[in-house]
Parts: C-alpha cells; sequence; structure tokens
C-alpha cells in the first residue's frame, strides 16, 4: 500500500472514529436535557395571578 493511501486511510479512520463519539455526546446530551423537561412538567404550580398578565407577558411571581 503507498504512503498516501495510508495517510488518507489514517485521517478516514480518525473522522469516523470522532463523528461516532461526537453522535454519542449528543445523544447524551440530548437525553439530559429531555429528562430535565420531563422534571419539569412534575412541577405543581399554583396561585398565578392571570390579572398581572399584559400583552402576553406574565411579569409577577410565583412560589413553587
Amino acid at each position: 500500500m503507498k504512503k498516501k493511501h495510508k495517510i488518507i486511510l489514517g485521517i478516514l479512520v480518525v473522522v469516523i472514529i470522532g463523528a461516532y463519539f461526537g453522535i454519542r455526546g449528543f445523544k447524551s446530551y440530548i437525553e439530559t436535557i429531555e429528562s430535565n423537561l420531563d422534571h419539569l412538567t412534575d412541577l405543581n404550580i399554583s396561585n398565578v395571578d392571570i390579572s398581572k398578565v399584559a400583552n402576553g407577558t406574565y411579569t409577577g411571581s410565583c412560589e413553587v
């Protein structure tokens, strides 16, 4: 095998391995975000004063 072919093959292997670990890391990051969002849906928010809503923005406070 020529030296040029070995270099190209080596670069290709590094790119494939990098893509593999990058995709796994991104998938793990997305799963973490989704689990945090699931946790937010479990929170019970009460006593929200809707009369404070103006132009679609609630500027009051709420205790959870």
